[in-house]
């Protein structure tokens, strides 16, 4: 220890550091018998009373987040779609629409224009929309 006096520490203030501080004694008397349900009741108006201080309103059911609408119901690009709709779009992407419809035509010649015309009438070609 240093010779100055105000460096010294106290021997009561040695011993509480030395063994932690002395822990508060329950009050002496008969003790108190509260039932258990006032406990539980006073520990629940106290938690409800702090979530009100904190703006959540205890009690109430959670109010259930609603999507928002993601536009009209029915059928949209997401649902199965039938064969011919996805080769029609194949088609499409690929620019074959002309040929595919005058291959299309050439093979339905007499459904086309009929079994008479069809004895008389060759398919050639479609140019440009034009037969």
């Amino acid at each position: 220890m240093s010779s100055d006096p105000e460096d010294e520490t106290p021997p009561e203030a040695v011993a509480e550091v030395a063994t932690g501080p002395t822990l508060a004694r329950a009050p002496l008397g008969p003790p108190v018998s509260t039932p258990p349900e006032q406990v539980a009741r006073a520990a629940l108006a106290r938690a409800r009373a702090a979530a009100r201080a904190k703006g959540l309103r205890p009690g109430d059911r959670p109010r259930r987040m609603v999507a928002p609408a993601s536009g009209t119901a029915g059928p949209d690009a997401r649902d199965p779609q039938p064969l011919s709709a996805s080769a029609r779009r194949l088609a499409a992407d690929l620019g074959w629409g002309q040929e595919l419809v005058a291959g299309g035509l050439a093979e339905r010649w007499p459904q086309v224009v009929g079994a008479q015309v069809a004895e008389h009438c060759e398919y050639v070609g479609l140019d440009a929309g034009v037969l």
